[in-house]
């Protein structure tokens, strides 16, 4: 049994996962993990397998095929920040079927800093929806955020009063250009 306590009873910041715990030699099984999203205190039980238990793993063989050849356009998605960082992800999919996921970061992924500039590589003549999201569904305090092309024409821009999320609807240029 794991027990997390918290003074403050607000948890630990972050969003992502704090704390793992795993078998030193098999760091793919993990026993336990986590994020800092509780009160006062988080128990967790688990278990620890035996041996005989543990999972194998039969070695195989991987080809790799020639990549594809695709014409593809960079942009470049600028985001300003509020104090709360680790609250923001983000994601680009297809608009038809968003399972179709070109581009994202998670929550957490962000800790530091006022602004982020991410360069992304799409395929040309693409419909893409992009996904702001935050955690606490207050959006980025008095931050915005924008997406641009290599010329530094804007895609499309937004602020930071969006709550839980919003999305923007996008078309990139058959010829990349």
């Amino acid at each position: 049994m794991l027990t997390i306590n918290d003074a403050g009873g607000d948890g630990i910041a972050g969003i992502g996962t704090l704390y793992e715990i795993f078998l030193t030699d098999r760091p793919e099984i993990v026993l336990a993990a986590g994020n800092g999203i509780f009160g006062e205190d988080r128990i967790t039980v688990f278990y620890v397998p035996s041996l005989e238990e543990l999972p194998t793993s039969t070695p195989t063989e991987t080809m790799v095929s020639p990549p594809p050849n695709i014409n593809t356009v960079k942009v470049y998605l600028i985001i300003i920040f509020d104090n709360w960082h680790q609250e923001t992800a983000w994601t680009i999919a297809g608009e038809d079927d968003p399972t179709l996921v070109f581009a994202e970061s998670a929550y957490d992924t962000y800790r530091s800093g006022e602004t982020i500039t991410e360069e992304i590589s799409l395929p040309a003549g693409g419909t893409y929806a992009f996904t702001i999201k935050d955690f606490f569904n207050d959006g980025i305090k008095y931050g915005e955020y924008l997406l641009m092309d290599e010329a530094g024409v804007i895609i499309f821009a937004g602020n930071g009063d969006f709550g839980s999320f919003r999305t923007h609807t996008f078309k990139l240029p058959e010829n990349g250009a």
